[in-house]
């Protein structure tokens, strides 16, 4: 396992999790536009996700 920083953000996590993940799929950045529904509270949920900048509204 490689360690990137003993900084603790956000910012440092995702890139520590995007350096050793073993697959495409367990990191994925996405942008999203201004009023893009990003998470659908309606169905089950098998990710967490973190918002980087930006405000979220639930």
């Amino acid at each position: 396992m490689e360690y990137i920083s003993s900084d603790i953000s956000i910012q440092s996590m995702l890139e520590e999790l995007n350096i050793n993940k073993t697959s495409e799929s367990h990191v994925v950045k996405q942008t999203a536009k201004l009023g893009e529904t990003i998470f659908d509270s309606n169905k089950q949920q098998t990710s967490i996700l973190f918002i980087v900048s930006g405000l979220a509204k639930k």
